[in-house]
């Protein structure tokens, strides 16, 4: 597995695992209707656009040129903190089938990384 900076070809992947990951996450926390008709076309242009602009950075890991999980930094939203300086995760999100394998780790060490 690798994690990579994320592009605007990633779109789709992500959306998919956005997607998954929140019908089987919160399927006993919301009402299944609203996770049934969730839009992997419409957060794959949510994803388009927000990669575009790169608000700071989104992380990828992949296997075999699969997306398996991404996490998304933004500026720091607090109104004590210097947007310049910190950040913020915002979205860690993996493909459930590869829940408990590392996948979350990598991405929030990269995270981590890159935000020192």
């Amino acid at each position: 597995m690798q994690v990579r900076p994320a592009t605007v070809a990633d779109a789709e992947g992500i959306a998919q695992i956005h997607v998954a990951s929140w019908q089987a996450a919160y399927r006993d926390l919301m009402p299944s209707a609203v996770l049934d008709h969730l839009s992997v076309e419409k957060r794959a242009a949510f994803w388009q656009t927000h990669l575009a602009s790169q608000p700071l950075q989104t992380f990828v890991a992949e296997l075999n040129g699969a997306i398996l999980g991404f996490c998304d930094l933004v500026p720091s939203r607090d109104k004590d903190s210097n947007p310049k300086a910190v950040a913020e995760i915002v979205a860690i999100y993996v493909d459930p089938r590869h829940w408990r394998q590392g996948v979350g780790r990598e991405l929030m060490n990269a995270a981590e990384n890159w935000a020192r």
